[in-house]
């Protein structure tokens, strides 16, 4: 099973970074290369993600590389490693559930094929290779790793109450939970479930009537303590997070809170049916397209969805003793899902997202198979064809993770309605000289998208590059700016980029003013220009752009103007750093003077990673350092000027 895995996941390996990877992981660079003590703590603080940052998780990444950019194939590889050794965890932990007393009164007396089927049915499914793969899922793929350790510890100490050894017994249930929902959460979020999981386990495949352990005080006190607490504790975080949950995706979502409960049942139906009948190619990583349910009647398949859930709860619930291993499937992939399918306003359908809470689910299928009876060669030459047709099925997906190009061209062709995977291949067209196919892609898909900022603007570059460009296409990317409702954060990165390229300053046709009509556009937007940080990146845009026009004073007055919405080193750095590159060095000289007369944000007093992260800066003085080199830089310049 093991080579197998290996096997099938092998040509993936020659693939690149994708999307959230460039976002997280170039924090292994944002402040040098990670090569002092000082480095280290300034970087693990540095997460963006949760309001725990996933410092694990970043700990984890400098396995592969201790700086930025990198190479994608130590990370692929080791996302690969662990993939492996969940395997190994899940097969000897079913291994020993299924070896219990109860399991072998029920005639499940084949207890490691069952556990092996079913570990080899979940680590060569094609659906895992959007986790594996996919390097910054490896903050998806910890939880399940810490999940799996705290399982064997709360088994070892099941064992330990059954042979009387009550405070051995504790312990290690104690220091397993606690340990590793600690340890899960510093992961990503979800691991807050972990003690919920647990407890999925523990009531259907642990605590079965007649097991004389499971009527002990010490297992009754420590499911108390150390499973139901923690889960009510998750359940009243996620209650009392709806009212900033409405906030939030009013904010920053193309839908409502209610909109997204409604459609999350159809998503998690979505991923059973991609479970359950595997398939080599999927949607990948592009959900933008995702059908939202406005109401319970549209699409007519929403209140199915609602019912069905709900009736697989509760199916679950009540077959716990009777059906045990259906009953732990059903529960641990639905409380898998409690967190990031609910009140959360995250995006709406993640294939990654089932890595965890698919860990049980074949266990019933591998029951029925197992090498029992008459129809022992059957069930096993059946378990062996499974095993072997999800082995290709993930090889041949691993090799379209190897290939960027041809990955992009697929996602393309899978989603002919999403916006972001035919950005994702025109992108890739361009970088391959296809420009005039790029073009063409990213008109056909604007027609029925006119207000996608993204497809707008990169059918400006493709336009350029293909010498096809017209007053059309820019009229088109004003109005798709004019009339957006999110967006504003691409619109501030492509910018900056086209500023700094020749693809754009060569075109043919385009007015001197493109980037002016742009900007202006972004500001009669409200949706785009109404937070801070979104004027913020749009004064900063058209300093830079007053910058490139050889206009330094105005520039400088829109750099001042941005820092005045949020005053923090990293922005005075940044506008003062491209003055002086610009050869405007004495008003680099005078934004910095300016940075320093603003009154200091006052930082929360709640205890969250992002302000420990300021902590350190401050405390090791890296701001002042930095601010001090770049003074004397610009000092030095103004002198040569």
């Amino acid at each position: 099973m093991l080579i197998a895995t290996v096997w099938a996941y092998l040509p993936g390996l020659a693939g690149d970074f994708l999307f959230d990877d460039y976002a997280n992981l170039s924090a292994l660079g944002a402040y040098g290369p990670i090569d002092s003590g000082p480095a280290f703590w300034r970087y693990i603080t540095s997460g963006i993600a949760d309001p725990t940052g996933r410092p694990i998780a970043l700990l984890s990444f400098l396995l592969d590389a201790r700086d930025w950019p990198a190479d994608a194939h130590a990370f692929k590889r080791n996302n690969l490693a662990l993939h492996v050794f969940n395997s190994v965890l899940l097969l000897t932990a079913l291994w020993r559930i299924l070896a219990t007393p109860q399991f072998r009164a029920a005639q499940l007396t084949h207890a490691f094929p069952i556990a092996l089927m079913a570990t080899a049915f979940w680590a060569l499914h094609p659906l895992m290779v959007s986790t594996t793969l996919y390097v910054v899922q490896r903050q998806a793929m910890l939880p399940a790793t810490f999940f799996l350790l705290a399982l064997h510890g709360w088994i070892s100490g099941r064992l330990c109450l059954h042979a009387g050894r009550a405070l051995s017994g504790f312990l290690w249930m104690s220091l397993s939970v606690g340990c590793a929902t600690t340890l899960a959460t510093l992961s990503k979020a979800n691991g807050v479930l972990l003690p919920s999981l647990i407890g999925v386990v523990e009531i259907t495949l642990l605590g079965q009537r007649g097991n004389a352990a499971a009527q002990t005080r010490g297992l009754n006190s420590a499911r108390i303590a150390l499973l139901l607490a923690p889960s009510i504790a998750v359940l009243a975080y996620l209650l009392g997070q709806i009212p900033s949950a409405v906030e939030s995706s009013n904010l920053s979502r193309p839908w409502t809170l209610t909109q997204r409960l409604l459609t999350e049942p159809r998503a998690l139906f979505d991923y059973l049916g991609l479970l359950v009948l595997p398939r080599p190619f999927t949607s990948g990583l592009f959900n933008d397209n995702y059908l939202l349910s406005s109401s319970l009647s549209t699409p007519w398949s929403t209140l199915p969805a609602l019912g069905g859930i709900i009736g697989l709860c509760w199916f679950g619930f009540a077959s716990r003793y009777h059906r045990p291993l259906l009953a732990s499937a059903l529960m641990f992939f639905f409380v898998g899902h409690a967190l990031e399918s609910t009140v959360i306003p995250l995006e709406l359908h993640y294939e990654h997202r089932n890595y965890l809470p698919a860990l049980l689910l074949f266990l019933p299928l591998a029951a029925q198979l197992r090498p029992a009876g008459k129809r022992a060669h059957i069930t096993t030459a059946v378990g062996l064809i499974l095993t072997m047709t999800l082995a290709f099925m993930t090889h041949a997906r691993s090799t379209l993770w190897g290939n960027p190009h041809e990955q992009a061209l697929v996602w393309a062709a899978l989603n002919p309605d999403s916006p972001r995977a035919q950005t994702f291949a025109a992108a890739h067209e361009m970088r391959t000289g296809q420009a005039h196919a790029a073009y063409a892609r990213l008109s056909k898909v604007l027609q029925d998208h006119p207000n996608e900022i993204q497809l707008s603007l990169n059918s400006i570059r493709a336009a350029c590059l293909s010498r096809q460009f017209t007053s059309h296409d820019l009229q088109s990317a004003v109005d798709s700016i004019t009339n957006a409702t999110h967006g504003g954060h691409f619109l501030f990165t492509w910018l900056t980029s086209a500023l700094e390229s020749s693809d754009l300053a060569d075109c043919e046709g385009l007015p001197w003013d493109w980037a002016s009509r742009l900007l202006d556009a972004a500001h009669e937007n409200g949706k785009l220009s109404g937070l801070n940080i979104r004027q913020q990146e749009l004064l900063n845009l058209q300093g830079q752009l007053a910058l490139s026009r050889g206009d330094g004073d105005r520039s400088l007055s829109l750099f001042n103007q941005a820092l005045e919405l949020h005053a923090t080193p990293a922005t005075a750095l940044a506008q003062a750093a491209a003055l002086g590159n610009a050869g405007f060095a004495n008003h680099g000289l005078l934004h910095l003077q300016h940075f320093e007369e603003l009154p200091r944000i006052q930082s929360s007093k709640h205890l969250s990673m992002t302000n420990l992260h300021q902590w350190i800066l401050q405390n090791q003085g890296y701001w002042k350092n930095e601010l001090t080199n770049l003074r004397m830089a610009l000092k030095t310049d103004a002198q040569n000027y």
